[in-house]
């Protein structure tokens, strides 16, 4: 009870917070790569990226690099153009049958088969932060590929997702 209290407390003070610093992001991100994130701003330009994803009936760890850019529109000065590079590193899993390809690494648990994964990722995206309230809302796109895993190498060119992270 005291810790719904304290989460109550803080979700209604921060509400009245203005000129807020941006210094790091926590929140969800939904898309092919579902999962936790946590963002840490070096500077104004430049951010560290963590995202702890499902996908593909497991779970990958992604790092990522970022840069960014305010975009001056006409009528806001609150969005910001980003783009990143980085590396994941997880493991998928399936059901047997599933594949022609025998894996590398496979173990076997129960009806499902479970490799480990490691690639690549590039991420682009939007993000605007509100101005009076703590939070951030961002539309990406995250393309990756990854090695070993269910058929050995993998290409996705569409992970789009939407984000939501509250600052602090």
């Amino acid at each position: 009870m005291r810790l719904f209290l304290l989460i109550t407390v803080l979700t209604i003070s921060s509400l009245f917070v203005r000129g807020q610093e941006y210094r790091q992001y926590a929140g969800l991100r939904g898309g092919v790569s579902s999962g936790i994130s946590y963002k840490l701003f070096k500077n104004e330009v430049k951010a560290l990226e963590a995202l702890l994803a499902y996908r593909d009936g497991g779970i990958q760890f992604t790092a990522l690099i970022e840069t960014y850019k305010p975009l001056y529109l006409k009528n806001t000065d609150r969005l910001y153009m980003y783009t990143g590079l980085g590396a994941h590193i997880g493991y998928t899993s399936w059901h047997r049958g599933q594949t022609s390809f025998l894996p590398l690494f496979r173990t076997r648990f129960f009806n499902r088969n479970f490799s480990p994964v490691i690639g690549l990722d590039i991420a682009a995206g939007l993000e605007y932060r509100f101005y009076n309230t703590p939070l951030v809302l961002g539309l990406n796109i995250k393309p990756f590929f990854d090695i070993f895993g269910r058929n050995f190498f993998n290409l996705h060119l569409f992970d789009v997702g939407f984000s939501i992270h509250y600052t602090f």
